[in-house]
């Protein structure tokens, strides 16, 4: 008969696995120390003694397949396998929330994006209107008559305010997504030595009153000879 390999056995004493136990729960000591004890803290902390319950038990179930050789690693324990569902189950916990998240940001860009356009549509309306009803001076076009409310918690004054659609497009008040109304200031009166100029204010609000994004844009007039 040959004469297997010398193998020098290990020899592990009670005090190295106490001391391994022990690393986790110094883990979790020091991040109870750091951390204010707050109820998400709590929470957390829970979480994180899970994670060391589990990692001590894995270190365990190695330690034992080096000893006991391939008898002890055939397949998976139940502990190992509730830590893995644990970790699935973090992870896509973490992945929904992030779905989510991308998902008002993108809604809340387009709103504001629509909101931006009607106001803006409306400011250049204004701004290409004529000014006066001809020359010489004989009064405002109608288009640019002084009047108007541009603050989204007051009603709006008739003759000074829209509904848009979703695609941007006059509609009514059922169909309607915003509401767009303006305001038309006298900055400077007419006068035989000075133009008059106007101030103008578009406000896009969520039309119904529903939540959304409110868009304000500004700009001044000042007559000319047309």
């Amino acid at each position: 008969m040959t004469a297997g390999p010398n193998r020098t056995p290990t020899v592990r004493t009670r005090a190295d696995e106490t001391a391994k136990a022990g690393a986790g729960d110094d883990a979790g000591r020091i991040f109870a120390s750091t951390f204010p004890h707050s109820a998400s803290r709590r929470d957390e902390m829970a979480v994180i003694s899970v994670f060391v319950f589990m990692g001590n038990e894995m270190r365990k179930r190695s330690s034992q397949r080096r000893r006991w050789g391939g008898a002890a690693s055939r397949g998976f324990s139940l502990v190992e396998v509730l830590f893995a569902v644990l970790l699935l189950v973090v992870a896509a916990g973490g992945l929904v929330r992030a779905v989510a998240q991308a998902s008002q940001a993108r809604r809340a860009a387009a709103d504001t994006g629509l909101a931006t356009r009607v106001a803006r549509a409306k400011l250049e309306e204004l701004l290409a209107a004529p000014f006066s009803r001809g020359w010489p001076w004989s009064g405002y076009h109608p288009a640019l008559t002084p009047g108007g409310s541009a603050e989204p918690g007051k009603a709006p004054v008739p003759g000074y305010f829209e509904y848009f659609s979703e695609e941007a497009a006059a509609s009514d008040r059922d169909s309607a997504l915003y509401e767009v109304r303006w305001r038309i200031r006298e900055l400077v009166p007419p006068g035989p030595r000075r133009l008059a100029t106007l101030g103008l204010e578009v406000v896009a609000v969520p039309a119904g009153g529903g939540r959304g994004p409110v868009v304000r844009l500004e700009s001044v007039r000042v007559a000319n000879r047309e």
